[in-house]
């Protein structure tokens, strides 16, 4: 395989695994630990999708790969489906076997969440409008930063803490878990800086 087939095929694997966490969704028998493991794979197909395209870009021969036309919108669809399902799934299964102080805070951190992108979003087109692109790029990485990537680590971790599998697994699991976050963070320190992604 070519190497600059690698983000396609990591943005295909993204909406296969979408729809194995569906099916998890319907199957509420089977642990939620291992939709964990599914929605921590698919958030690494997301994280190095763009990384591939960027490291391995197609060569400009135009009309001879006319699905990259429209790769930017598979991306973007591909990225709110994993969203919508995952969050899909968190509410149907993961979160009905939370304690009630836990479905307190999960939807109290999803309205801050959501209360906060959409704010800073309103104020970089504000800013932006006005001619201030540099300071507006600016609260995009922040927004990146402080609401992107905690929204992530919950819905990874949330369904691995309603396993069932004790306390000593989970932990082992979530150190294996912050060591590929810190190992992401690495490889797209680069893009901690810029306000686009892909």
């Amino acid at each position: 395989m070519k190497k600059y087939y690698i983000a396609d095929f990591l943005t295909i694997l993204e909406l296969i695994l979408t729809v194995v966490i569906f099916y998890l969704g319907l199957r509420p028998d089977i642990s939620t630990g291992v939709a964990s493991f599914v929605i921590l794979a698919a958030e690494l197909c997301d994280a190095f999708d763009g990384i591939a395209a960027r490291t391995w870009r197609y060569p400009d021969e135009p009309g001879k790969y006319p699905w990259r036309k429209y790769a930017t919108i598979y991306d973007i669809l591909s990225d709110i489906l994993l969203i919508g399902v995952t969050l899909w799934y968190i509410v149907t299964v993961a979160l009905p076997q939370s304690d009630l102080w836990a479905m307190f805070l999960f939807w109290n951190l999803v309205l801050i969440g959501v209360l906060a992108a959409a704010s800073v979003e309103f104020i970089t087109i504000e800013m932006t409008q006005r001619g201030e692109k540099a300071r507006a790029d600016k609260i995009a990485v922040w927004r990146r930063r402080i609401i992107y990537v905690p929204a992530v680590v919950i819905t990874i971790v949330w369904p691995l803490f309603t396993s069932g599998w004790g306390f000593w697994c989970n932990m082992a699991i979530l150190i294996l878990y912050v060591m590929i976050g810190v190992a992401i963070f690495r490889l797209k320190q680069d893009r901690w800086s810029q306000r686009f992604t892909k």
